[in-house]
């Protein structure tokens, strides 16, 4: 099998504007590679506590408003550098980009005990459920193999990756957002029709 393949990092920051078929947002960070396989938990940690669909911080917030605007996060596990991408698209995406950078600035500050125990219990229970299926959990081994650590998958009998979500701890949880999910890079996409107004 060849080696996974490792991504030059543009250097590029700030915001941009591009011209897309939809409006929305993206936000990405550069995330930490595949061999740091607790950093890389704590950012997939990260992204189910704020963005998992009806359950995330985030996402209930959104929900809340009953409007038309949707957030979606998920840290990528790549062989070098990973990346948590945020997408948001809808009628209101300042608001929901304000409430992202807003929930990642408080998660700077370790959760309390008793929120983050509950809030890993609910990973986990979520991780066992997305790898439940033959689908689920041969995306995650062919995934994980071809980005150099299948022992590390989701669902592995080894529990690996178990193992890096229960050793998980608020401060170490705060200290991977304070180091890698400062300064998004953003992009702005807007139709030919709202570029052209």
């Amino acid at each position: 099998m060849d080696r996974p393949f490792n991504s030059k990092v543009s250097g590029a920051d700030g915001a941009t504007t591009e011209q897309g078929s939809i409006d929305g947002v993206g936000l990405a960070w550069v995330g930490p590679p595949i061999v740091d396989t607790k950093a890389a938990t704590a950012l997939d940690f990260i992204s189910d506590y704020l963005f998992r669909d009806e359950t995330g911080v985030v996402s209930r917030a959104m929900d809340a408003l009953k409007g038309s605007t949707y957030v979606s996060g998920q840290f990528v596990t790549l062989n070098d550098p990973g990346v948590m991408l945020v997408t948001i698209s809808g009628d209101d995406t300042k608001t929901a980009k304000e409430r992202v950078i807003t929930e990642l600035q408080k998660l700077e500050q370790p959760l309390d005990a008793k929120t983050f125990t509950a809030a890993r219990e609910a990973f986990l229970y979520h991780i066992a459920a997305d790898t439940q299926t033959p689908q689920g959990l041969a995306d995650n081994l062919g995934w994980y193999t071809a980005e150099g650590n299948g022992t590390y998958a989701p669902g592995d009998t080894a529990g690996s990756y178990e193992g890096a979500a229960r050793s998980l701890d608020p401060q170490y949880v705060a200290g991977i957002v304070q180091r890698y999910l400062k300064e998004p890079v953003v992009v702005n996409l807007v139709t030919a029709k709202a570029s052209a107004s």
